[in-house]
């Protein structure tokens, strides 16, 4: 019977892990037939290139993408990351194919890991495992990063950082092999951080978890004991600060942020705006269907006003509710906190309902900043941000920051609100340990990027998988406690039907935005451009001189319109000069020709044709972007 059991458990997880596989497959298999994406995917493949054993001690004690003009703009030390293009192109040489295959497999092992780190914490659930891996896998947001061979840092990071703490866990609750267990975590979470340096949130999850899971223990005890376990992962992050900051000469990461003082307020705008970012992003396209749509509503500033009126007669009839003053056994401290985010996010919505009349204010000062450089702040918001003419950034600005500010608000409200129910489900609750454990993952990542003033759309790979397993152990879980609870009215039963009810109404938007449902052309259109210009660019190079120089004129920033529909990919990024030489140099080594770009295009709605001139004596080409751009 005992035997019948482990098969059936078996097999069941056998389903499971090939379920994940076909979904993943399903969801990203068409990068496959793409061409080398992003801009610095080819100059990565130039420079990790190992020929001797001397360009394997390089790798190791030099930074990322080194002599290249990439490290003029920032110093990153990713040996694992780079040693991974160097494998790729010992085995496919210039074939995009097994790159991308590359990328697709690491996806398919994290969501694998996430299955099963999920399952563990939940003490063997595996329908809450599933789904969390499902979510995961399919999550919108991640169409920025899988395609992008150049982001596979992100992949192999978090790959390592899962790994690592599965096998922490098991040193943990194993009887048997724990030194071979942690010495297994140890190896991975160094892998970790050869990868990418947002591995070092490791150690702190590490702290969290057993801070948090340890419940049977005071305070104190639990205090010294986390500290035990931690002590090896310590004198790891130790070294490789060391190391790192032996090679990079300092901290490293980029220039712009670490090397020039930004001023007060535009660090603290940034701030905000990667809060945002991070927050739209774990909703993306969440944010785009409810803020979208409520923007389309009050385009107009007849349909704005009324949108008012309805806000003004909606606060004098729940004036009392909303700001508790018929609460009685809510005082002091609380009753300030209620009070003051209920203010902030009817300040908020106001705002955000008055857009129409406000936003041509909005648009007069960021011209006023940006041709004048009055306040510096509007146009750092906006900067690299969707790429749309100028005039509509004033409404999106507005967006960006009071629908954040409403979202948080309304969060921080209903936590005051509920805080003896939440108190007692983070601590009481098995489950609600584990709510809390991933939302403080979410935070530190947070935190880090915050602080470092470096987070933008790829770099949410990690922060998905905290975020899915919270909606799929809610979700299932108020699922399985309705059920229990049929017919009762309860309180309690209602807040779960609701709060089931919205994050079911998330997985939809979720599964309906998928690249497993919606075909996101961006990394199609920019795989187009490259061959398109490398194919030009090989029927004339090997007719020109050694120390020909090659002009390019209007590479695009950016191929987008006004017009196409979001979500859509923001973080496509396109040729410049340096993955153009590395390409040459990769096609035909030891070449003198060099590549001058003159200017940058801007945004385009398409790209029609290479325009190429070449002088007389073919020392000089031209070649030339021709297509339709956004004005």
């Amino acid at each position: 019977m005992e035997i019948y059991k482990i098969l059936h458990h078996r097999l069941v997880t056998a389903i499971i892990i090939i379920s994940i596989v076909l979904i993943t497959l399903l969801t990203y298999s068409y990068i496959l037939d793409y061409f080398f994406t992003t801009t610095d995917s080819l100059t990565l493949i130039e420079t990790s290139r190992i020929q001797s054993a001397h360009d394997f001690i390089k790798v190791l004690t030099e930074p990322l993408m080194s002599n290249t003009k990439f490290v003029e703009l920032a110093k990153y030390y990713r040996p694992v990351a780079t040693l991974s293009y160097s494998l790729d192109y010992f085995i496919w040489g210039l074939n995009p194919f097994g790159y991308h295959l590359t990328d697709l497999i690491t996806h398919i092992l994290v969501s694998i890991l996430v299955f099963f780190l999920i399952r563990f914490l939940t003490k063997g659930e595996q329908f809450k495992a599933w789904l969390a891996a499902v979510i995961f896998t399919t999550h919108p947001i991640l169409v920025e990063v899988v395609p992008g061979i150049a982001r596979r840092q992100d992949t192999i990071a978090t790959l390592f950082i899962i790994l690592s703490f599965f096998l922490f866990l098991k040193y943990l609750h194993s009887i048997s092999d724990r030194k071979m267990f942690l010495f297994a975590s140890m190896l991975s979470y160094t892998i970790a951080l050869g990868s990418k340096e947002i591995a070092i949130i490791f150690l702190p999850l590490v702290f969290a978890y057993l801070m948090i899971f340890s419940l049977n223990k005071s305070l104190q005890s639990r205090l010294v004991h986390t500290i035990k376990k931690c002590v090896p992962f310590f004198l790891l992050t130790f070294i490789y600060l060391l190391w790192r900051t032996y090679v990079l000469h300092g901290l490293g990461g980029h220039h712009t942020l670490f090397n020039q003082s930004a001023g007060m307020s535009k660090t603290i705008l940034t701030i905000f705006k990667i809060i945002a970012t991070y927050v739209s992003d774990l909703l993306y396209p969440l944010d785009f269907l409810i803020f979208n749509s409520l923007f389309n509503i009050l385009r107009y500033r007849v349909s704005s006003l009324i949108a008012l009126l309805f806000l003004f007669c909606f606060l004098l009839s729940y004036k009392k509710r909303i700001f508790g003053t018929e609460n009685h056994n809510c005082k002091g401290v609380i009753k300030a906190v209620k009070i003051s985010f209920a203010i902030l996010a009817i300040l908020s919505l106001t705002i955000i309902s008055a857009s129409p009349v406000i936003a041509p204010y909005t648009k007069h000062l960021m011209n006023e900043d940006y041709l004048l450089g009055k306040l510096n702040l509007l146009t750092g918001a906006i900067e690299g941000s969707y790429i749309l003419p100028f005039e509509n950034n004033g409404e999106f600005i507005l967006r960006l920051l009071f629908s954040t500010l409403f979202i948080l608000s309304l969060i921080c409200l209903m936590i005051a609100h509920q805080r003896n129910n939440l108190s007692s489900f983070l601590i009481n609750s098995a489950h609600g340990r584990l709510t809390g454990f991933c939302l403080i993952w979410l935070l530190l990542t947070l935190g880090i990027y915050s602080s470092t003033l470096t987070f933008t759309h790829p770099n949410i790979y990690s922060s998905v998988i905290p975020f899915s397993a919270i909606l799929s152990v809610v979700f299932v879980g108020n699922l399985q406690s309705m059920i229990q609870k049929a017919g009762k009215k309860e309180l309690n039963s209602l807040s779960k039907a609701v709060s089931s009810v919205i994050i079911a109404s998330m997985l939809i938007s979720f599964f309906i935005y998928s690249p497993l449902v919606k075909k996101y052309r961006e990394w199609e259109i920019a795989s187009n451009l490259y061959v398109m210009f490398f194919d030009k660019l090989s029927s004339i190079v090997e007719k020109l001189p050694d120390n020909a120089t090659i002009y390019v004129y209007n590479l695009p920033q950016a191929i987008s319109s006004p017009k196409d529909k979001i979500p859509r990919v923001h973080t496509v990024s396109y040729l410049n000069d340096y993955p153009i030489k590395s390409w040459l140099n990769l096609k035909y080594p030891n070449n003198n020709i060099e590549i001058v770009a003159i200017n940058r295009g801007g945004a385009y709605t398409n790209i029609s044709e290479l325009k190429v001139e070449t002088e007389a004596d073919k020392s000089v080409v031209k070649i030339t972007v021709l297509g339709e751009r956004i004005n």
